[in-house]
């Protein structure tokens, strides 16, 4: 057998004897296979995963044993939430496992692009208009579904006009976060013959890494690890660890969904502005966010630092990035730190927020920290916030945070709001230190700190928030005492 054109009878019975004989690769642990196998006799796969379950490794072969085995006259079409998971996921796989191939393949590897034929090829694509997926015709069509939990319902519906041909099937993967996804709904209304769900949590694969093996696969520390700072019962614990996806309970202050959309997302830029969040104990660790106007940009953490070394840090990155405002959480050692930072910088724009004092609007909200939380839940719900990923696993800490609160009413009908998301007949107080500092949403506090700093300014006119992109004020520029 010279190329894999040849012999697709025996490729379409056998997908992993392709993978094997192709790229020299076995499967790491079994449901890869079982993928394979299921992708062979079904029309729809659907495939829940725990975080690094070889998800686009499997599916970038899936791709390439799709093509092979229906020669000459068959289109893989990719798609994902956005061009860069498209091409940095996927597409990356497809390099990789083409540059492995034992036998020559043939045809011509672009970025996002496999031609083989004028109608035999892969293509990777993402657009929110359903037009551009339109226009594919093959005897044999595959799409794939990379990150299948944010893509959206109006691209599902357009691939379905892709999928009327004889040979026709769908290959979804992903996180199962979002239980308002289609993913999410086509996993819940899987009832057909044609439709096979196959789910892999961190105990499919856990078993084929302990002792060193397979160390692309999640890890038993990893989990671990996020079994502490996220909670078992969160909703990042139970997609990427258990594949399962969350129940939303009704008194979630800020629900899953309306953070998963934020993520990967740009907004226009506003003027820069700055929280700090200082840890009161134990190993509760201080945090500075730092966001322009509605996007996100950074979030840094530092744990057991006294007043003094935490006061440095962030004298020096007000001195360097010039924030318009800065906040800090005075409350406990708080005090001493905004102490410290005034003394240092008499000019700066600095407000000492007290998370139980006074809210400025005392008929709605029983606090302050309660309206500081309840305008960042109104600008996720109205999708004006956008979360840049160059730091992955600080995004995903604030995403767990932010998800975490509850919110309820007391007897004046003011909003209260539980940043622990406790049980209800629970108080914060009655837990440890360490459950306290495990519980504490550290980041989350850091960034509505900084994003009610901003608030301010995001609600400027639009000329002026222009104008103001191409001026940071100096240091001294405000003189605001809280």
């Amino acid at each position: 057998m010279s190329t894999p054109a040849e012999g697709s009878e025996d490729i379409r019975r056998n997908p992993w004897g392709f993978v094997a004989r192709f790229f020299g690769e076995a499967p790491a642990f079994p449901k890869q296979q079982e993928i394979l196998e299921a992708l062979r006799d079904h029309s729809e796969v659907l495939v829940p995963a725990c975080h690094d379950s070889s998800k686009t490794f499997t599916a970038a072969r899936a791709g390439f044993w799709f093509l092979f085995s229906n020669p000459l006259d068959s289109i893989v079409i990719s798609t994902a939430p956005t061009f860069t998971q498209v091409a940095d996921q996927l597409w990356r796989e497809m390099a990789s496992a083409y540059s492995k191939a034992k036998f020559p393949f043939g045809g011509r590897l672009l970025q996002t692009k496999y031609e083989l034929g004028p109608k035999w090829f892969a293509t990777g694509i993402t657009s929110d208009d359903p037009v551009n997926y339109q226009g594919f015709h093959a005897s044999s069509i595959l799409v794939i579904l990379d990150e299948a939990d944010g893509i959206k319902k109006e691209v599902w519906n357009a691939l379905e006009g892709v999928l009327t041909s004889g040979n026709a099937k769908l290959l979804a993967i992903g996180n199962p976060l979002d239980p308002t996804s289609q993913f999410a709904m086509r996993v819940k209304n899987a009832m057909t013959p044609k439709t096979r769900v196959i789910r892999i949590s961190a105990d499919d694969v856990l078993p084929y890494t302990d002792g060193g093996r397979n160390p692309f696969l999640l890890q038993r520390s990893w989990v671990e690890d996020k079994k502490i700072k996220w909670g078992e019962t969160s909703s990042l614990y139970l997609g990427k660890v258990l594949a399962r996806w969350p129940d939303q309970n009704v008194d979630t202050l800020i629900p899953i969904p309306w953070l998963m959309r934020a993520r990967g997302r740009s907004v226009e830029r506003g003027i820069l502005t700055y929280g700090v969040d200082i840890a009161r104990f134990g190993a509760n660790r201080t945090v500075r966010t730092l966001i322009a106007g509605n996007q996100f940009l950074w979030s840094r953490a530092t744990e057991r630092e006294d007043t003094v070394q935490t006061a440095t840090r962030v004298i020096s990155d007000i001195n360097h990035y010039q924030p318009a405002m800065t906040q800090i959480d005075e409350t406990g050692v708080g005090g001493g730190v905004l102490d410290n930072v005034r003394r240092q910088l008499p000019h700066a724009a600095l407000i000492g927020v007290n998370n139980g004092g006074k809210a400025q609007n005392e008929v709605k909200f029983a606090n302050r920290a309660a309206e500081m939380w309840w305008a960042v839940r109104e600008s996720f719900e109205r999708d004006q916030i956008g979360l840049s990923m160059e730091d992955p696993e600080a995004v995903d800490e604030l995403v767990n945070d932010l998800n975490r609160p509850t919110y309820s009413y007391n007897r004046r009908q003011q909003l209260l709001v539980d940043k622990y998301g406790l049980p209800r007949g629970t108080s914060e107080y009655g837990l440890s230190t360490e459950e306290r500092a495990a519980a504490s949403p550290d980041r989350g506090d850091s960034y509505v700190l900084a994003y009610t700093a901003a608030k301010p300014f995001i609600t400027m006119s639009q000329t002026t928030l222009r104008r103001s992109r191409s001026y940071l004020p100096p240091v001294g520029a405000h003189d605001v005492r809280a």
